[in-house]
This record gives structure tokens, C-alpha cells and sequence, in this order.
């Protein structure tokens, strides 16, 4: 699993804050210390974009393929949701599973949250 970078169970994270903000980030990095993931809270009153599935699709795989280096030739979308916030922002959450890869019956999985138009989250699990 660790050797065929299939998954990390060991990861350090970072978090980086203001003291009194509702904004606050989670970096993820492998025990070699590259990147592996995020988490980006931001509060339900911050503005943003109202994307259908589609377009939010787009920017989370792009994104992912890119800053990420995700090869969604692997994975295929099993679950997707949208949320409405306060401020009538649009927030996706979309989860991939791997194909062709499994841990015993485990399944192999990542997910990625769109809040507006930017991604917010990259986790795998």
C-alpha cells in the first residue's frame, strides 16, 4: 500500500491559522514530506459562486490533476452531493474510488470539496 503509493497512512499535518478567524487551513504531507492533501475552512457566510455539477466537477478535477498530480484514469466518481450555504454559495463534495486497486475488501477513495469555485478539500482515504 505505502510502497505503491496507494495510500498513507502516516502523514503530518500543518496547520496554519489566525488567532479569532474562522479561516484556517490543514496541510497534508507525506512521511517524505510531499504534499498529499488539504482542508480549507472557511466560514458559510463567505461569498462564492453557485456552479452546477458539471462545472464544479471540471474545476475539482483540474485542479486536482494539476496541482496534485490525481490521474483520474484511475478513479471513478461514486458519490456526489451539493450544499447550499447561507450566503447562497454552492458547495460540492464529490468521492472518487480507485479502480483496480483494493486492500483486501477496503476500498481505496479520495475526496474533493468545491466550496464555490475553489477547492477546499483533497483528502484521500
Amino acid at each position: 500500500m505505502i510502497k505503491d503509493n496507494l495510500y498513507m497512512p502516516y502523514q503530518w499535518v500543518v496547520r496554519h491559522f489566525k488567532e479569532f478567524e474562522k479561516n484556517e487551513t490543514y496541510i497534508k504531507f507525506t512521511h517524505e514530506g510531499k504534499p498529499y492533501g488539504f482542508k480549507e475552512i472557511i466560514s458559510d457566510d463567505a461569498l462564492g459562486a453557485n456552479l452546477n455539477k458539471k462545472q464544479a466537477q471540471n474545476i475539482v478535477e483540474q485542479e486536482a490533476t494539476t496541482n496534485w498530480n490525481i490521474a483520474f484514469s484511475d478513479y471513478k466518481l461514486v458519490e456526489s452531493s451539493k450544499e447550499i450555504k447561507p450566503s447562497k454559495r454552492g458547495d460540492h463534495t464529490f468521492v472518487y474510488e480507485r479502480l483496480n486497486k483494493t486492500l483486501g475488501t477496503g476500498l481505496y477513495r479520495l475526496k474533493i470539496v468545491i466550496s464555490g469555485d475553489k477547492v477546499t478539500e483533497l483528502k484521500h482515504f
